[in-house]
Parts: C-alpha cells; structure tokens; sequence
C-alpha cells in the first residue's frame, strides 16, 4: 500500500513539474514575423515590408538586422535603420517597424531578419525565437499595344450615293440630292470595335453646299477624319454679294442654332418665302445665309434697303450683347483710338485707350439684346468679359456743371444788375449835364 501511494505522489509531481516547464518553455519564446504588403510587384512600384517582433509576456530588448538582396530591391525610406536595438517598458509585448523597397529587377526575393535576439523582461532571459521571412514576386509590367486603326469599313448616306464608292483610304465624298430632302442619315462603321466615332448620325440640310465630317479616334487617340459635301439643288437660288463674298439666302428653317428670344417667321424676299428670325425687344429680323464654302451665318436684313449686315452676338454671364461692326453716329471717348480686337473668331472694330496700362482692355459699341439700349462697351481680352462702358470724363463735365450752375447764375445776375446800375446812372448824369447846359444859355435880364 505504502508503495502505491509512494508511485502516485512521484507521478503527480512528474506531471507537475512537466506543465511548469512547459509554462516555463512558452513565457521564453518569441516570433519575429516580417510581412510585405503586396506578394506580387511590378518592376519599378514600391512595396512596404512590416518587422513585427512579438511575444507573449512583455519583452525587455531585442535587435535584429534587416536582410534583403539588394540587386532587387532598393531601400527608399531612411527610417528606421536596417540594424534595429530596442527596449521595453515591462508593458509592450510587440514592436513593429515598416520599411519601403523600390523593386528593380524582375523574379523572386525575400525580406528577412537575420542576428535577431529578443530578451525576456522579467528574467532577462533570451527567448526562443521563430522567424518568418517576407516573400515577394517581382514581375515585369505588362506592355498593352493599342490599336492605331481609325479606318471606317463602311460610310453610307440614307439619300443620294457616294462618290467615288466607300474605300477606306478615300477620305472625301461628294452627294447631289433633289431640294425637297432637307436631312438624311450618315451611317459609318469602323474597322476596329475598339475604335470611337463622332458626326454620324441624322443630319439637317439646306439649299446648296452641306459639308459634315465623321471623324474616328482609334484605342491610341490616333484620328482620321472623312468629309461628306452634301449638294442640295435649289430650284430658285437668292444670291447675294457682300463686299468680296458671295453668299445664298437659306429658305428652309432649323439650319442654325436661334439666338435667344427670337422667333422663327416668313418673310418675302425676290418674291420668295424665306424663314427669318425676329426679336420685339432688339427690333432687328435676322436671316441665314451660306457662303461658297457652305458656312452659314446670320445677317440682319432690311427689306427697305435690301441689305445685310452681319450678326455678331456674345454673352457674358446674362449679358448678352450684339456687335455693331461699323457703328455710325456715335461720339468716341477722348483719347480712345480706333483699331480691332478678334472674339471668338470674328474680327470687330474696337477703340483702345493710349492712356495707363490698357493694352487689355477696348472699347467695342453694341446693343444690350435684353433690353434693346445701345452702348459703350468695355472688353476685358484676358478675363473674356464685358462691363457697360461709362465715359468719366463726360460725368465730370455734369458735375462741374451741376457744381457752378447756381454760383455762375448769381454772378451773371450781379454783373447784370450792375450793368443796369451804370445805364441808370449813366442816364441820370446825362440829364443833369442837358440841364446845366440849358441854364448856362438863359441871360440875365430874362430871369428877372
């Protein structure tokens, strides 16, 4: 009896002392754990490499030196340094340190520690140490070649036919259709589905020449543009000549994009209908016309005189200002000289100041279309803008004016007055002279 019992206190404590020393084996260990924020990098990218040193009671120092093939890999970032010597506080159970690589060479590396130790801070004990390294594939970049194909297969017009017949180096294309079509459709496919199209689709037509172009952009931004020159036939053509330049009224509607607050109408010139464009407000009648190269713009037109002037509108903001180009009748500012400034690529009379630094600004004259006045108008070149010109030198001469009025008006009465003053007097010694002279003659003996 006294043996068993002497076999089961030697066993319990074996079994004792076993779980102590395995206590004992854990609180000694430790794990140095280096990680890479991406596993696969392409040449030339940065990758981040994270040391984390950890253990499961709190750790008093450690050291390790970072470990890395530097033909692959550079290191970017000067902190913290490749040889690391830390110390606990009695709390801190880990430490991290991040470090940042460029890689330069494509295949596989690694991110390692090498020399490491980590003591215990209790017992100052060196811990066991498990160590994992950072595994990286460097890969080189993927080189994408795009398409520099901007050819159409196919171009086709829903009226008319091309000529010469569709080939995908022909860039140019001429169609005569009769003047009842006023649209048709262009249809173009391109030769790459990665290729993007612009200009097909519906288009409207007018009397004589209608130029569109469909223009492909291939996947490498490559263009090519092909041109369609539409000729609508015109029966009965309105020819005008307007100095150098020969234009065609355009009859038909919806050609041009209509200024705002202007109706569309039907107005007779050469005994013919024509769509016009009028405005309560600016009193002017507007109608298209298309020059040889089959531009069309809008002109003011008076059925008295049979002219036509162009119309030249800009907007700024709610401002919206129509251009005179030859204004008549006007008083230009003092010390403004005549020249001429381009807006968006039309070319205006304008008046420029020789005075300061106004190389920037001109002086342009027009009519404010929300409100039908006429004006001065100052155009800033750099800014784009416009502001309602007020003339000083023409508010100062009101203000002298206003200024002296009641002054000059008190003088003139008191130099009146004393004008007046000296004819009386002038008059009364007059008299008084005749009557001295008067009794000078009368003798004596008669005044007795």
């Amino acid at each position: 009896m006294k043996e068993i019992k002497k076999l089961i206190f030697l066993g319990t404590c074996f079994i004792f002392f076993s779980i102590l020393n395995t206590i004992n084996i854990n609180a000694l260990s430790g794990v140095i754990n280096t990680r890479a924020s991406l596993t696969n990098v392409v040449v030339g990218n940065n990758v981040n490499v994270t040391v984390t040193v950890s253990s499961s009671a709190p750790i008093g120092a450690w050291e390790f030196v970072l470990n890395y093939d530097s033909s692959k890999l550079r290191l970017v970032s000067s902190t913290p340094a490749t040889y690391i010597v830390g110390y606990g506080d009695g709390v801190k159970k880990t430490a991290s340190y991040t470090y940042t690589f460029k890689t330069l060479t494509a295949g596989s590396t690694s991110v390692s520690v090498k020399n490491a130790l980590v003591l215990d801070f209790n017992t100052e004990a060196k811990l066991a140490l498990s160590t994992s390294p950072a595994n990286i594939n460097i890969v080189k970049p993927t080189i994408t070649v795009k398409s520099s194909n901007a050819y159409l297969s196919e171009l086709t017009v829903t009226a008319g036919t091309l000529d010469p017949i569709f080939n995908k180096k022909t860039t140019e294309y001429n169609v005569s259709i009769d003047e009842l079509i006023d649209k048709l459709t262009i249809k173009a496919t391109p030769e790459d589905s990665k290729a993007s199209i612009l200009g097909d689709g519906e288009v409207v037509l007018s009397e004589g020449k209608n130029t569109f172009e469909v223009k492909v952009t291939a996947e490498d931004g490559k263009t090519q543009i092909y041109t369609i020159n539409i000729d609508v036939f015109d029966n009965n053509p309105i020819n005008v000549t307007i100095g150098p330049k020969k234009y065609t009224v355009i009859k038909k509607g919806s050609v041009i994009d209509i200024p705002e607050n202007y109706r569309e109408t039907i107005i007779p010139i050469h005994a013919l209908d024509v769509v016009a464009y009028t405005n309560e407000i600016t009193k002017l009648c507007l109608v298209p016309l298309k020059d040889e190269q089959g531009k069309i713009s809008l002109f003011i037109y008076n059925a008295n005189k049979e002219t036509y002037i162009p119309y030249h509108e800009f907007s700024t903001g709610i401002l919206r200002l129509y251009i005179v180009e030859n204004p008549k009748g006007i008083t230009i500012p003092r010390n403004y000289r005549p020249t001429s400034i381009t807006i968006n690529d039309v070319k205006l009379k304008a008046w420029q100041s020789g005075e300061g630094n106004a190389r920037d600004f001109y002086l342009i004259y027009g009519m404010n279309v929300n409100t039908g006045q006429y004006n001065f108008y100052r155009y800033d070149k750099v800014e784009e803008t416009f502001q309602r010109f007020i003339n000083k030198q023409q508010k100062s001469y009101q203000d002298i004016i206003q200024e002296y009025f009641i002054p000059v008006i008190i003088i003139l009465f008191v130099l009146f007055s004393l004008i007046v003053i000296i004819i009386i007097q002038g008059i009364k010694i007059k008299k008084l002279r005749r009557s001295s002279i008067k009794a000078k003659k009368i003798p004596p003996m008669a005044q007795l």
